[in-house]
């Protein structure tokens, strides 16, 4: 295997000192994969990082990444982190994060890792991040990360990523109060995720919230006049029956009688929806 690497250095070498900028040579790159092969099955962290440098002194970020990644599942952290070091363009700054992060782990670099995922919350504080941040944040700044975490939630601009993180930080509470202060903001956010919040808020007795949602997918459903999905549409209807059960009032939403008169002046004629409610 070494001879074969020889002679594979030996092409990147020749091939090397007739390459040009910015063209491509096929016959180089063959000779550098070739080289960087045989590292590979020697697991030989400096032969696969000569074979980037050999003729290509200022790699680029993929390249960066390539060489941290061979050098990581060799277990040598050290080397991981040479590549990974500097400033990178932004667009790969999050790949450059998370593999410092994993050589940190692999070094025991305890109080390097909790300052990066500080710094990764701060700079990012979806839930993503927040929970890495608490995996390794001592006991005595966990309540306070959590208080944080909620007032910065409940502050966002973000209706996504606040009333997410309330609901996995298990404060429905919170995650309701801020739905029914900003009802505009769930225009912002996807289906899915808003028949999934309904149902976390029926489970929680948040039902002031449930309604509001169910009452946006409902709506919008029969608005865009999308036949396929009445059945959801019925589905979202009987909830709504079903919560007014459950409330002594509606507070500052429409109450249940005005909200049915309303969806029966605007959308009686759609029978199809009808017969799917009765």
């Amino acid at each position: 295997m070494r001879e074969l690497a020889a002679l594979f250095e030996a092409d990147c070498k020749r091939l090397g000192l007739t390459r040009e900028d910015g063209v491509y040579n096929a016959d180089l790159a063959k000779a550098e994969l070739g080289l960087r092969s045989v590292a590979q099955a020697l697991g030989d962290v400096a032969l696969f990082e000569h074979s980037y440098l050999l003729n290509t002194p200022e790699p680029n970020e993929l390249q960066k990444i390539n060489s941290a990644e061979f050098c990581l599942a060799q277990e040598d952290a050290e080397s991981a982190l040479r590549w990974l070091a500097g400033p990178w363009q932004a667009r790969f700054a999050r790949k450059q994060q998370a593999l410092i992060d994993k050589a940190y782990v692999m070094l025991g670099r305890s109080d390097d890792l909790l300052a990066l995922r500080q710094q990764a919350y701060a700079a990012d504080p979806g839930f993503e991040h927040l929970q890495a941040l608490l995996e390794i944040a001592p006991e005595v700044q966990r309540k306070s990360i959590l208080a944080e975490a909620v007032s910065r939630a409940d502050s966002s601009a973000n209706i996504a990523v606040a009333v997410d993180t309330m609901i996995k930080l298990q404060n429905p509470d919170a995650a309701s109060a801020y739905v029914l202060q900003h009802p505009e903001r769930l225009e912002e956010v996807g289906y899915y995720q808003l028949a999934d919040w309904a149902v976390v808020f029926v489970e929680y007795g948040m039902y002031l919230a449930a309604v509001l949602i169910y009452r946006r997918l409902l709506l919008d459903i029969l608005q865009e006049g999308c036949t396929r999905a009445y059945r959801h549409a019925a589905k979202y209807y009987r909830a709504l029956q079903s919560l007014d059960s459950n409330l002594s009032g509606y507070e500052s939403l429409t109450d249940k009688v005005e909200f049915d008169r309303v969806l029966q002046d605007q959308h009686g004629r759609k029978r199809s929806f009808w017969s799917l409610v009765s």
